[in-house]
């Protein structure tokens, strides 16, 4: 499928069954590209909110939540509740509008290593580097969020990538997860 990294994105969220998004109306061209029969959002006036809310859906559905922020100071306020995912175990992708590759490392206005400031708080952090990566990228953020311990997982979304088109397919042959989990319990005695 040819579309913008965006469109790729919002596909491959909703051919996962994401049907709830709690945040920032950012990154602007997944939420722009959503099909609103299909997932619905809560929008937020902080992020600390929205992570929290994700934390919560996951934990009562026992999906993954999903939950958006904007970059840097945006980003950070996602902090308290991808910690406290981490530590209960509960599955939940937070995706971060990114600044566009081509001012990084330039000091742009809020500009923020996301890398270096969300690993403590999340298993995987993930970068989508041009737009054909994000269906990919989106199923292997399921897949490291629901297997072994559940957990939070940060995927960045540059916001040139996102404007830009790619092929890709987010319906994908294979389903990345397991909703919930399969995990093993020990014999009855």
């Amino acid at each position: 499928m040819r579309a913008k990294g965006g469109c790729l994105v919002a596909e491959t969220l909703q051919a996962n069954g994401v049907s709830w998004i709690f945040g920032m109306e950012d990154p602007i061209e997944v939420f722009h590209a959503l099909d609103r029969s299909v997932t619905r959002s809560v929008t937020v006036h902080d992020e600390k909110h929205a992570a929290i809310m994700a934390h919560a859906y996951a934990q009562v559905t026992g999906r993954p939540g999903i939950c958006t922020s904007t970059f840097g100071p945006g980003a950070t306020n996602l902090v308290t509740g991808l910690l406290e995912a981490l530590r209960s175990s509960v599955p939940v992708i937070a995706l971060v509008q990114d600044h566009p590759l081509s001012v990084k490392g330039r000091n742009a206005s809020s500009e923020l290593d996301h890398v270096v400031a969300l690993t403590p708080y999340v298993k995987a952090v993930l970068r989508i580097d041009t737009p054909d990566q994000g269906p990919d990228l989106v199923r292997r953020a399921f897949r490291i969020a629901t297997s072994g311990r559940p957990g939070p997982v940060a995927l960045l979304c540059p916001t040139d990538v996102m404007s830009l088109e790619g092929d890709g397919d987010p319906y994908g042959v294979e389903r990345y997860m397991h909703v919930p989990s399969h995990r093993g319990r020990p014999a009855t005695a």
